[in-house]
């Protein structure tokens, strides 16, 4: 496709197959779990690689072959009608009823934050001094954050923090425009209709990207008005940065990508050394990366090939850092050590999505939990020190996780073993608290205790990875338990001597 929508080719390639990476990844993933696909030339021999209700995939001589299933076409289509309908009752609303009200200030919108994130307790004070005291400049020197959620709140009484359903809808009808404007907007949006429905002709695919079709007048109107101050996206959304998040000519404002976490590389396994980053990042874009440190952002630069600007601010959990680093000595009369487990899904779920062999599973995630308090358990016994075990979750427990693994932490819970941290507790304040950390590779808690100068350790009960990692002494891969139980004596003499 060339140039369309304001957009260069590379940059709609780009995004369509971002779009249908994310639409054909999980039936890709079931069908590669039935074996299918065993030897890497299998997909170039296969006609037909993948047939779905939404969308067909095909090699040819002349190529790959993208078609989409006719229900799939006609809703987005609708899609397409709904949202250009809605703009006009927008367009309506911002001539008349907008000028009734005082002229509002620019935004900043944000996508991707979920409602877990931010703690609404004394009128979101902790997220709203994270936004304007951390080393994001972007959330720094926003007028306002309108946030996209699916649920209702109230917005701060300060008027800093706002949740909208549709936050670009929102700041629209709070920008009020003149008879010219409102004009100059039904001919962007008479210009977007007729486009779409030429490359509709044309690339029938182009359907895929309706819905953000539809809003890029609104976003122009916007832009030209200089009410968006920035778009951020945070990392939920690494397989869909919209066209009207993107770069185009004229625009005024810039998109921001805030990694709330960084387990996205990918596992190297010992029997299957070649590494195999998730599709979907590869065709990442934004102007600027948040991330927490300079390992990452190698990662993304030189393995993923991310253009951009990249920014090292260290953890970001939407709280502040209230804690210092730790001098290593034992102030409290036992040893804690503080488990951070990723919790398995169900074995039903995981067919339904295609893992295969997938390392979070029950097994593993149970054995992660047993080798660490055998463990522990020699360590009570070889230095008669009492030794306080502790795991925190990364979320609640919903249905889709397994149901063995969570009666096999309740067991333990019951038992006095170990003691379940809520999952809302301060991450800093936790990792500041104890001796040790043990983590479940490769999820991000032990940058947190590496920053507070806390000993912690990927632990692999498997023994089945390749440390791929950069990262600092103290934050290490073990794949046994004698080198976890050695490295956590290392920890505990010094301390006893």
């Amino acid at each position: 496709m060339k140039h369309a929508f304001g957009f260069s080719a590379s940059q709609l390639a780009n995004r369509l197959t971002q779009r249908a990476i994310a639409l054909a990844l999980p039936a890709f993933m079931q069908l590669n779990a039935t074996g299918k696909f065993q030897h890497e030339d299998d997909l170039s021999r296969s006609e037909d690689v993948l047939t779905t209700d939404v969308l067909a995939i095909s090699a040819g001589s002349k190529g790959w072959h993208l078609q989409v299933g006719p229900r799939f076409f006609f809703k987005n289509l609708a899609d397409y009608y709904l949202h250009t309908f809605c703009n006009l009752c927008v367009l309506v609303y911002a001539l008349t009823i907008s000028k009734l009200k005082p002229v509002t200030s620019p935004a900043t919108l944000v996508f991707g934050l979920s409602a877990d994130s931010i703690d609404a307790s004394n009128q979101y004070s902790a997220f709203i001094d994270f936004c304007k005291k951390s080393d994001i400049s972007v959330l720094n020197h926003a007028t306002r954050l309108f946030i996209h959620t699916a649920e209702t709140r109230l917005p701060s009484k300060d008027g800093y923090l706002h949740f909208y359903r549709f936050p670009i809808y929102a700041l629209m009808m709070g920008t009020p425009l003149s008879l010219v404007a409102f004009m100059q907007g039904l001919w962007q949006q008479a210009k977007n209709v007729a486009e779409f429905h030429l490359h509709l002709i044309k690339r029938p695919e182009i359907v895929m990207l309706a819905r953000e079709i539809a809003t890029l007048p609104m976003v122009a109107i916007l832009n030209k008005k200089q009410a968006i101050e920035n778009i951020v996206l945070t990392n939920s959304l690494y397989d869909a940065q919209p066209l009207w998040s993107r770069a185009s000519k004229g625009r005024n404002f810039q998109t921001h990508m805030i990694f709330y976490s960084q387990n996205v590389v990918p596992f190297v396994y010992k029997d299957d050394p070649a590494p195999a980053p998730l599709p979907n990042n590869l065709f990442l874009r934004a102007d600027h990366y948040w991330v927490w440190n300079d390992a990452f952002s190698r990662y993304l630069q030189n393995d993923l090939s991310l253009p951009g600007c990249f920014h090292v601010v260290g953890p970001v959990v939407w709280y502040l850092n209230h804690q210092t680093k730790k001098q290593r000595a034992l102030q409290h009369s036992s040893f804690k050590v503080t488990i951070f487990d990723v919790t398995p899904v169900s074995k039903a779920y995981s067919e339904k999505i295609g893992l295969i062999d997938n390392y979070y599973s029950s097994a593993n995630c149970i054995a992660f939990i047993e080798h660490i308090l055998e463990v522990v358990d020699r360590l009570k016994y070889e230095y008669g020190k009492n030794v306080q075990v502790s795991i925190k979750h990364k979320r609640g427990h919903r249905d889709i996780h397994d149901a063995t693994y969570v009666q096999f932490i309740d067991r333990l819970v019951l038992d006095g073993r170990i003691v379940n941290v809520p999952h809302t507790a301060d991450l800093f304040e936790l990792v500041n608290a104890s001796d040790y950390v043990v983590v479940m590779p490769y999820s991000s808690p032990s940058i947190i205790a590496d920053s507070l100068n806390i000993p912690s350790v990927y632990y692999d009960p498997s023994n089945s990875l390749v440390d791929v990692l950069e990262r600092s002494a103290d934050c290490r891969l073990i794949c046994n338990k004698e080198d976890l139980f050695q490295n956590m004596a290392g920890v505990v003499k010094p301390i006893l001597h």
